[in-house]
């Protein structure tokens, strides 16, 4: 490679002063860093043509030899050399404009640094439906096979029992109502039957499908999937499937579609309906940050849940820069401390009106009295920003079900009870902030998987009685990774973790905005986020295997 050098006027006057010119020595070198990083001559690999990750600086060099002094305007000519092992490193010929060598820099050799986060890519996705074309498995790859059935009414229950297909067959009923979904006591009465799974130390392969109808609120349990994936990581040994269908059709027909979820024993999910099965798949899609619309509005009402965590004081900050005029509710399950009076003066000092309410958002009661307050005070309320959760990482053979449910409660009760309350209110959005573990499962996080997958299918849920008029304003529910500035941290050698086993980094706060934004601009009803190497990322949420086999057993807490 060839480089033109030029000295500024300003310090061509000092040329005198210097054999080797510094600023000459600087822009050679600088030519030769360009040159190295724009090419993998240092990843021990023969071509040379392969872009690369890392960022190569220069920290020595073997031979220095000076012929004459450096001139205003130079030539410099970079070679690469080929070493041992088939390492390279750089030559310079530092010429003056009739091609005679100056100064000659001979094997420069270079370190390299990893690129910093700023770098790396933002991929978002989205979750699609796909036919499942028939691939008839080996069944007798599992030694014992099982079937659960959840709701499922008499007549239908006879009909899938003429298979003769399983083990053994249960039956777990829970009855819907308006005051608590049943999704939660459902939940907890699978996690008991295969946490007793886990717990047997038994080396056999078990394939346990659990039926589930996906009418109306019923469509609500394809939740239970956050649970079965991380059963599955946990115990490799188990793999599970939810099978969905319509109690409309006939019993043959649901007969047919369980016989035929069999022979797609790797998906985590089949659903059935107009005599086809589907798996759900991953989309990768494009959001661009310049969508930044009126999603924050002047003189708006907006209610924050975990309003005092970090990512609720992110977003009540954010309201308060971009909007006058605002009024910010924020709720959570501890006591005012002085602490938490400074942030809400921080807050009220940005120019909005800021409250703080303690309540339990998992107690209908609370939350009925709480927006109940909200309107009678202000006669309205805008949006609803659900970020309340909370973690008690443990492994399902060690977590009692109590334990799961208080994981299990504020995402699945919280958001059914926000809803329940704000059904007759003008909402002009719902948000849900989910997270990636829903997705792929997380190992020690059954219970916050589980959560978090209620909460992308409650976004569907929501957003169909929308359609028909039984709600206002757009749901969406945001998978997000690790925030970089949220309350949870984690040490440097688990965000390394993360990032070569995965490609994950953690998310900056402004790519993390600009995501809000734009899925609300483009009406995304779920986006799956993510922030790292595009290239891992991609093979790791869009490849066709719905089932995530194997994940590195690395510290706690590296999707949430």
């Amino acid at each position: 490679m060839l480089a033109e050098l030029q000295i500024p006027d300003v310090i061509g006057k000092q040329m005198d002063v210097y054999t080797i010119n510094p600023a000459m020595l600087d822009s050679a070198i600088q030519a030769c860093v360009g040159f190295a990083n724009e090419f993998s001559i240092f990843n021990n690999t023969e071509n040379i043509n392969t872009k690369v990750e890392e960022l190569s600086i220069p920290f020595a060099v073997e031979t220095v030899t000076i012929f004459s002094t450096c001139h205003e305007h130079m030539w410099a000519y970079l070679r690469v050399n080929k070493k041992k092992q088939k390492k390279f490193d750089v030559s310079i010929d530092l010429c003056d404009e009739l091609g005679n060598v100056c100064i000659s820099l001979e094997h420069i050799m270079f370190r390299k640094n990893k690129i910093k986060s700023s770098s790396k890519h933002i991929v978002t996705f989205q979750p699609v439906k796909e036919q499942l074309i028939e691939m008839k498995e080996d069944l007798q790859n599992y030694d014992r096979r099982e079937l659960i059935l959840c709701n499922i009414p008499e007549k239908i229950k006879c009909e899938i029992c003429l298979l003769k297909s399983w083990d053994q067959i249960c039956d777990i009923n829970e009855e819907q109502k308006d005051t608590e979904p049943v999704f939660s006591k459902l939940a907890n009465r699978l996690y008991n039957i295969l946490r007793q799974k886990v717990i047997e130390k038994q080396d056999m392969t078990l394939f346990i499908q659990i039926a589930v109808p996906s009418d109306n609120d019923w469509s609500l349990l394809k939740g239970l999937t956050g649970l079965l994936k991380t059963v599955h990581l946990e115990k490799p040994q188990i793999s599970c499937q939810l099978i969905t269908f319509s109690l409309k059709e006939n019993p043959s027909s649901i007969k047919t579609y369980i016989k035929q979820a069999a022979y797609f024993s790797k998906e985590s999910m089949v659903i059935c309906e107009n005599g086809k099965c589907f798996g759900e798949r991953l989309k990768k899609i494009t959001l661009s940050n310049d969508n930044r619309t009126s999603l924050f509005q002047d003189s708006m009402v907006y209610l924050i849940t975990g309003g005092l965590g970090q990512l609720g004081r992110i977003i009540a900050k954010e309201i308060a820069i971009n909007t006058k005029n605002s009024i910010v509710f924020l709720t959570g399950r501890s006591q005012m401390t002085e602490k938490r009076s400074k942030h809400l003066e921080e807050l009220r000092n940005l120019g909005i009106i800021c409250e703080y309410q303690k309540i339990d958002i998992s107690n209908q009661f609370e939350v009925e009295k709480l927006i109940s307050y909200i309107i009678t005070k202000y006669h309205k309320l805008d949006g609803i920003i659900h970020c309340a959760g909370v973690t008690n990482d443990s492994l399902i053979y060690k977590k009692e079900s109590s334990d799961f449910m208080k994981t299990l409660n504020p995402k699945v009760s919280g958001t059914w009870n926000l809803d329940i309350a704000t059904k007759e209110i003008n909402l002009k959005f719902f948000l849900l902030f989910s997270s990636i573990s829903s997705i792929v499962g997380n190992i020690g996080q059954a219970d916050y998987a589980t959560g978090n997958a209620f909460m992308d299918y409650f976004s569907e849920y929501r957003n169909q009685l929308v359609n028909i008029g039984s709600r206002k304003g757009i749901t969406i529910s945001y998978n997000w990774p690790y925030w970089e500035e949220g309350g949870m941290k984690l040490n440097t050698s688990v965000i390394e973790a993360m990032q070569e086993q995965y490609g994950l980094d953690s998310l900056e706060t402004e790519n993390a905005l600009n995501i809000l934004y734009a899925a609300y601009s483009k009406k995304i009803e779920q986006v799956i986020v993510t922030q790292g190497n595009e290239q891992k990322i991609t093979a790791m949420l869009e490849k066709k295997m719905p089932r995530v086999e194997k994940l590195p057993q690395i510290k706690r807490n590296l999707l949430c």
